[in-house]
């Protein structure tokens, strides 16, 4: 296709977008519960730029998707002043844009969920000074690895937040004086890093922090164990062919002392050799010692999924009154404990667990993608699936 029929066929694509716009007046419906605009393969501010009419009547929530095609001029889009010319909306959704910014002189006060997915880049100081009244807010996937730019002695602080998602987001300027005193719910994921410093400096000052799901590859849980002591209902993501050291009775700092829930999700499944240090003939007479991840070697040495589990549930789940249990004096037993596998069924890796059919209670969940067991050596069967609360956060991990 030659340039010019290229140049005909966007300028009539560009005149059928308008006529589109214009016969939808958005000022004849008078509640609208969400509006969402999508590009597909259109430059979503250009779509933006054409709209003739906005609402007059009510707005909830404003869904924009746009696409990911660099712009030089991305930067300076004027989205504050486009999203005031809605009347006040409490939800906005903002889904492939190449670079994202609002303007902190002119916050948006309306808005108490705000939801950025799959952004190139998104000017996060601002960000957090635009929209002080959020009560939810989701980032991620954004790549971003560029210098934020901070205003010294600013407080960013979000006073009224009280979830906080994070998926994939591989920059975020801690070093900025962040804060969010009543956050009580956390989600924190990402293929790479570790929990640092001012990370952990910032969950310390949240002493609200009840519900916190976590999926890293490095070993983060003991850091986020030291970070806050507050957590009632927990959810990890694990790696099966590494298991983390989680020194579940540890006398001098016992992780998470006010743990009432724990989900496990494995996502991944073991090299093939990885098993092939064991004797199948040795499994079956479990010596503590050696599976204890507080204690076992760190040559060739691995923990199995039920060696795994069987140290878990008697430190955390046993009550005292059992024989097997090692729960610490200072603690109750977990009401609850979730594992979740993304296959037909519960592996036998898990299920090999000399303590997984003791529990007093269990329910089996399966759905399209993946099944879930639901233990408890406290509680019986009935009501059992209503102790773990649901995810507060707006997709599944």
């Amino acid at each position: 296709m030659q340039a010019s029929d290229v140049r005909a066929t966007q300028k009539m694509r560009v005149q059928q977008i308008r006529y589109a716009l214009a016969a939808c007046d958005l000022r004849q419906i008078p509640a609208i519960s969400v509006l969402r605009i999508e590009a597909h393969d259109f430059n979503l501010r250009r779509i933006l730029s054409y709209i003739p009419y906005f609402p007059t009547g009510t707005l909830e929530c404003l869904d924009l998707n746009g696409d990911t095609t660099p712009s030089a001029t991305a930067e300076l889009w004027p989205w504050t002043a486009f999203l005031e010319s809605f009347p006040p909306f409490s939800e906005l959704i903002v889904r492939k844009v190449s670079a994202f910014a609002l303007d902190g002189g002119s916050p948006l006060l309306g808005i108490k969920r705000l939801i950025l997915q799959e952004h190139t880049t998104c000017a996060f100081p601002d960000l957090l000074l635009a929209v002080p009244n959020l009560e939810y807010l989701h980032i991620g996937p954004v790549y971003d690895q560029d210098d934020h730019d901070m205003t010294p002695g600013v407080d960013y602080s979000l006073s009224k937040l009280q979830t906080l998602s994070m998926d994939q987001l591989f920059s975020f300027p801690w070093g900025v004086r962040f804060t969010a005193p009543n956050l009580t719910s956390y989600r924190f994921t990402t293929d790479e890093g570790c929990l640092d410093d001012e990370f952990c400096a910032f969950l310390t000052a949240c002493k609200s922090l009840h519900f916190v799901e976590l999926g890293m590859m490095d070993d983060s849980i003991m850091p986020l164990a030291r970070a806050t002591s507050t957590i009632q209902h927990l959810t990890l993501i694990l790696d099966e062919s590494k298991l983390p050291s989680i020194h579940w009775n540890n006398p001098d700092a016992i992780p998470f002392p006010q743990l009432k829930t724990l989900t496990l999700i494995s996502r991944s499944s073991p090299p093939q050799d990885y098993y092939k240090y064991i004797d199948s003939d040795e499994e079956e007479d479990i010596d503590m010692d050696e599976t204890n991840p507080d204690t076992a070697s760190t040559g060739n040495a691995k923990v199995l999924p039920n060696q795994f589990l069987d140290y878990l549930v008697m430190t955390r789940c046993l009550p005292r009154s059992h024989e097997a249990s090692l729960l610490p004096e200072t603690l109750l037993a977990l009401e609850a404990l979730k594992i979740t596998v993304s296959s037909p069924d519960i592996p036998s890796d898990w299920m090999k667990s000399i303590h997984l059919h003791s529990a007093t209670a269990k329910v089996t969940e399966n759905t399209f993608s993946d099944t879930s067991i639901t233990l408890s050596w406290i509680h019986e069967e009935a009501g059992l699936l209503g102790i773990i609360p649901e995810s507060p956060f707006h997709e599944p991990l």
